[in-house]
Order: structure tokens, then sequence, then C-alpha cells
């Protein structure tokens, strides 16, 4: 990591207006992977997407 000192953030979710915590170890865990963005939902909302994702995917998959 560069010199760069890290504090947890406290965003907004775009979804449901809950605040939550954008760690340190989260921001680490971010910059391992080389995303570049903060999240803009929150944990349980992201959860709810990719489920929504995932279903929709299988119901498609039915039809084939």
């Amino acid at each position: 990591m560069d010199n760069e000192v890290l504090k947890d953030i406290e965003i907004v979710c775009k979804e449901c207006g809950k605040t939550f915590i954008h760690s340190v170890k989260d921001q680490k865990f971010y910059k391992q992977m080389g995303y570049e963005n903060t999240p803009k939902s929150c944990i349980d909302c992201r959860r709810a997407k990719k489920a929504a994702r995932a279903s929709e995917f299988d119901s498609k998959k039915d039809f084939n």
C-alpha cells in the first residue's frame, strides 16, 4: 500500500437511504481487487440486487 492513511467512511446507500460504513478493511480489499470506486449501496441492498439478478438468470435459463 501507499503511504495513504485510510479511515472508515460513512456512506448513504443510494437504494434505501441507510448510512453504512465502508471500513478500512473493505477499502484495502477494494484496492487490492483493483476497484476504484467506493460502494454506492449497502451490503443488504447489494445482496438483494445480486439475488434478483440470479433469480432473473434462472428464470431465463428455464425457457431455453
